[in-house]
C-alpha cells in the first residue's frame, strides 16, 4: 500500500494510523486533523501488502483507525503486527466486508467490480456521500480508472466472503465503531449485526458512507 503521514510533529510520542478504504487518496483526507501530540500516518491504495511503515518504537501508544473497506485490511495488519495497539477503531466497516449478512454483498461487488467504469464511478460517489453536491465536491480526489479497477478486483479477490481469522478483541485494549446511519455502501444493519456478535456497542452517526465527522472522532478517540 501507499502511505505517508498526514501530520508529523517529531515531538509526538503517539501514533494513529488510519487504513482507508477502495479509491482513497491523500487528498481527500487533508482535512483530518490528529488529536494534540499525536502523528496522523495514512495508508490507501490496497495492493495486497501493508509494506513498510516508519519506526515505531519511539511512540508511546499506538492507535488504529479503519474505514470502509479498510476496516478489514487494518484488522489483518493488528494481527499480524508485534506492535501493542491501544485502541482500534472501525468507521463504516467489518471485518467481513464482503459478506452477505456481514457487510456489502457479493452480488452487488461482483456487479460493481465486473462493470466498473466512469459511470459506475459516478454512482458509487453519489451512493458514498449522499448528495449530488457530496460528490461533486470529491471529484478530482480520486485516482485513475484504471488505478481504482485494479484496487477494485484485488480487494473481492482478496476478502469475497472470506472470514476473519484471530481474535481482534483480544489483541487490542479498546474494540470501537462508528456506524454512520445512511450508509448506502455497506448497510447500517449488517455492521449492527456484524459489531453485535463481538459484544461492541457502536457509535451511530447520521452521516452517510462518507462519514468525516466520525472519521475525525475516531481519529481522536472519541467513542
Amino acid at each position: 500500500m501507499k502511505n505517508r503521514f498526514l501530520a508529523h510533529d517529531p515531538a509526538a510520542r503517539h501514533l494513529t494510523i488510519f487504513f482507508a478504504g477502495w479509491g482513497s487518496s491523500p487528498e481527500r483526507f487533508q482535512d483530518l486533523r490528529p488529536a494534540g501530540g499525536h502523528d496522523l500516518f495514512l495508508l490507501w491504495d490496497f495492493d495486497g501488502a501493508v509494506g513498510t511503515l516508519p519506526d515505531l518504537s519511539r511512540y508511546e501508544t499506538v492507535d488504529v483507525v479503519g474505514w470502509s473497506l479498510g476496516v478489514r485490511i487494518a484488522a489483518d495488519w493488528v494481527m499480524g503486527s508485534p506492535v501493542p495497539v491501544r485502541r482500534f477503531t472501525a468507521v463504516a466497516g467489518t471485518l467481513t466486508p464482503i459478506d452477505r449478512r456481514l457487510g456489502i454483498s457479493p452480488l452487488v461487488f461482483d456487479r460493481t467490480t465486473d462493470r466498473f467504469g466512469e459511470a459506475t464511478l459516478e454512482g458509487f460517489l453519489l451512493n458514498m456521500t449522499g448528495s449530488v453536491e457530496a460528490a461533486r465536491a470529491l471529484r478530482g480526489t480520486e485516482r485513475s480508472l484504471e488505478s481504482l479497477r485494479c484496487e477494485l478486483r484485488l480487494l473481492r479477490d482478496t476478502y469475497r466472503e472470506a472470514p476473519f481469522e484471530g481474535d481482534l478483541r483480544g489483541r487490542v485494549e479498546v474494540l470501537a465503531a462508528f456506524i454512520p446511519e445512511a450508509d448506502r455502501i455497506v448497510p447500517a444493519a449488517a455492521q449492527e449485526r456484524a459489531w453485535g456478535a463481538l459484544g461492541v456497542t457502536p457509535v451511530r452517526t447520521g452521516e452517510p458512507h462518507w462519514c468525516p465527522e466520525a472519521l475525525q472522532r475516531a481519529i481522536h478517540g472519541e467513542v
